[in-house]
């Protein structure tokens, strides 16, 4: 909270206090998102709650510009900006805000979500609970540790999120931006079994021959054979 208070992300409320477990609503973490970018450019929104003189009005407007918000993830030209935020639509927006810091993480936004072979780990992903569409962008903030699930292993996507906690991923934030998708062995893992049905590569030291991968042989009967060596 020192560091982000530091570097202008977050400031406090009018009567001096943090309320560090209070939810993070979306116009606030609009604005500390905006500050990270800074960027000049704005885009008007057509969000019909949202006039030209509500407090997020310019931080909005600068999301859109930097796709860390898309218009439409939302429906009737609603923002709702004092709705808490969830994890899996704070997943959306960092993930989609690393796409516009570097293309890379778009690509592999558009790899998980394109294939039959993506695998989230987290229980959801089993269970249930967890919208489909939120996976590719579940996965890259899971990969690239700008979030983390409990300690049963449970994500909670439709989880709410405090301004203590928003302090942690904004300084993440920070550092990711400065990555690329290939530094984090987590984003690399899921991209390869987004591709290939497993991590084996990521995770050992094979290396891919010319004569494919298991994923030439993944829906296809196969037999593995192991031999003892003398």
């Amino acid at each position: 909270m020192k560091q982000v208070a530091e570097k202008g992300l977050v400031a406090g409320y009018s009567d001096g206090t943090y309320n560090p477990s209070v939810q993070v609503t979306r116009a606030e973490f609009a604005t500390f998102l905006s500050r990270v970018f800074d960027g000049n450019d704005r885009t008007p929104s057509k969000f019909s709650d949202v006039g030209a003189s509500h407090w997020a009005n310019e931080a909005i407007q600068e999301g859109l510009v930097a796709g860390f918000i898309k218009a439409s993830d939302f429906s009737n030209n609603r923002f709702e900006p004092n709705k808490a935020m969830t994890h899996g639509e704070m997943s959306r927006w960092l993930a989609n805000g690393l796409a516009h810091a570097n293309a890379d993480y778009g690509k592999a936004i558009e790899e998980m979500a394109n294939s039959s072979l993506t695998l989230i780990p987290i229980p959801e992903f089993y269970k249930g609970g967890v919208n489909k569409k939120d996976l590719p962008y579940i996965g890259v903030a899971l990969g690239t540790g700008l979030l983390s699930g409990y300690k049963d292993f449970t994500f909670k996507p439709n989880g709410n999120t405090t301004r203590a906690e928003v302090a942690t991923i904004l300084i993440r934030f920070m550092d990711a931006m400065k990555k690329a998708p290939a530094d984090f062995t987590g984003v690399k893992e899921l991209r390869e079994v987004a591709s290939t049905g497993t991590n084996i590569l990521t995770m050992s030291s094979f290396e891919k021959t010319k004569y494919g991968g298991y994923e030439d042989v993944l829906g296809k009967p196969h037999k593995i054979t192991l031999g003892l060596l003398q």
